[in-house]
């Protein structure tokens, strides 16, 4: 036993786990001696790690299945590790690996990061449909935004043309007051982006 000093401000002779043979005992086993070598009850570490004592107690208890997940149970392992002042690496070692749950063994820093998500053919041609849609309302905008207002003017009187040759054309705003017998309105000069 060495003596260490924790984040709850008491000094407590703490095992050392790093040292002693861990081998017969789970990762719950460890955690709950380091907290009772510091003499805290479960309520404090939860308390100061900002978790429900439930969860706390389940981990002590080796019940990773009440734990949220795999991840959440080895982040909490090390956060009561260093709140304890004991090395986190025969705690961790004993737990399961989030890419395989039943595994009790860290990956090595050097595996890549590999899913068993199946690529189906068809998401690429729905992925690749979406990009040409999203691409050519885009230049669409870019045209609208850089063609000068003359020009689209133009094109609305060409298309007014067209629509009233074939008689579907209802009047416009412009045609309406000559329609009338009212004076016709004189439209503002527009303003080119510059």
């Amino acid at each position: 036993m060495i003596e260490r000093a924790s984040e709850f401000g008491a000094s407590a002779a703490v095992p050392l786990v790093s040292g002693g043979d861990t081998s017969h005992q789970s990762a719950g086993d460890m955690l709950r001696q380091a907290r009772e070598a510091h003499g805290l009850d479960a309520a404090v570490v939860a308390a100061a790690l900002k978790v429900p004592v439930q969860k706390i107690e389940a981990l002590e208890d080796d019940d990773i299945e009440a734990l949220p997940d795999p991840v959440f149970a080895r982040a909490l392992a090390a956060s009561m590790c260093r709140a304890l002042r004991i090395d986190p690496k025969p705690v961790l070692a004993k737990l399961p690996d989030a890419r395989n749950p039943g595994l009790h063994t860290q990956p090595a820093m050097g595996a890549g990061f590999h899913t068993d998500i199946e690529r189906s053919n068809g998401g690429g041609l729905v992925s690749r449909t979406l990009l040409v849609v999203v691409g050519l309302l885009l230049a669409g905008a870019a045209v609208l935004f850089w063609l000068p207002q003359s020009t689209l003017d133009q094109l609305s009187a060409s298309v007014d043309r067209v629509l009233s040759r074939t008689g579907t054309s209802e009047p416009t705003t412009a045609e309406a007051p000559a329609s009338e017998g009212a004076a016709p309105s004189v439209a503002a000069p527009a303003v080119a982006p510059a």
